[in-house]
């Protein structure tokens, strides 16, 4: 049977994180049972021939798949301020569809589309701390990839498929992994729960575990077998703007590796502890419930084992 074609266009000229996003969506969301086409233009006949249309053309229209957001007034802005770009617009209606949920969607929204959007309006979501010194976003990957003015290849065209097969293979994954992490919390929140001791919670091995630990502010150790000869401790962080414990290991076993970790703690199949104090471990269960009994006893800085 023959592909239904589908014509998907951008603008041409530079291209940005919020339009690579926006097309990489539609083809996920297409699949391959149709024949897609991009086309970059700014030919206004080029636009009316389109099946989607994102950051050009300035409509916003769904029911004509039209997703600009450079038009007088924009495109809307979410309940928290941000504005949409066409990558936050082409998810808006499709994240969902290309997900398989409303949760995973809403995820991936704020923890990938929403910090897009904001760069591409101009938005600030975050500082600086240390002069000079600031994250590596997507958006600074995306622009990479276009071709430098000193560079003797200029095929914008080309880097922008590229860019695009990109953002599908991440966006791919984040989906698979946010998927995972809704299945995982429901484990992980019964295993909190059902812990004898609200401070400490056992989990399987290795599940993502913090955006649940916020949930319960009793808590402050997550213990799991790393792998057949391994356990480990990690504390519960205070929030996920912090990167500060709500209650390190002892101060005394920073940086402290085998035996001389095993004299300290009395454990002596104890292995390590991070100098910054937030996860240590031993090579049984036995040795990091005892590390997790003396912590558990010491009070920081004041009477430290």
């Amino acid at each position: 049977m023959e592909k239904k074609k589908v014509k998907i266009i951008t603008h041409s000229g530079s291209f940005h994180a919020d339009e690579v996003f926006a097309v990489a969506t539609l083809k996920l969301m297409l699949g391959k049972d149709f024949e897609i086409e991009v086309i970059r233009s700014r030919d206004k006949s080029d636009w009316d021939s389109g099946d989607y249309v994102v950051d050009v053309g300035g409509v916003y229209d769904p029911s004509r798949q039209r997703f600009d957001h450079h038009q007088e007034g924009g495109a809307g802005a979410r309940e928290n301020t941000l504005q949409y770009s066409s990558f936050g617009l082409v998810w808006k209606h499709y994240g969902e569809v290309v997900s398989g949920s409303r949760d995973v969607a809403r995820r991936i929204d704020e923890r990938l589309v929403q910090g897009v959007d904001a760069i591409d309006n101009g938005q600030s979501i975050s500082k600086s701390l240390i002069p000079g010194v600031r994250h590596f976003t997507i958006s600074d990957y995306f622009t990479l990839l276009r071709p430098g003015w000193h560079e003797s290849e200029h095929d914008y065209y080309k880097a922008f498929l590229e860019a695009v097969d990109f953002a599908g293979h991440l966006l791919q994954r984040l989906i698979v992994q946010t998927r995972g992490e809704v299945e995982a919390e429901a484990v992980v929140r019964k295993q909190i729960k059902t812990s004898p001791d609200k401070r400490v919670a056992e989990i399987d091995h290795n599940l993502p575990y913090e955006s649940v630990a916020m949930e319960f502010p009793e808590l402050l150790y997550v213990v799991y077998q790393d792998d057949e000869n391994s356990w480990r401790i990690k504390t519960v962080r205070k929030s996920f703007d912090s990167f500060e414990s709500r209650r390190p290991l002892p101060e005394s076993w920073g940086g402290k590796v085998g035996e001389e970790l095993g004299k300290i703690t009395g454990v002596p199949d104890a292995t390590f502890c991070h100098r910054q104090l937030f996860t240590c471990g031993a090579q049984t269960r036995e040795g990091v419930m005892k590390m997790v009994e003396t912590a558990l006893k010491s009070l920081y800085k004041t009477s430290d084992v």
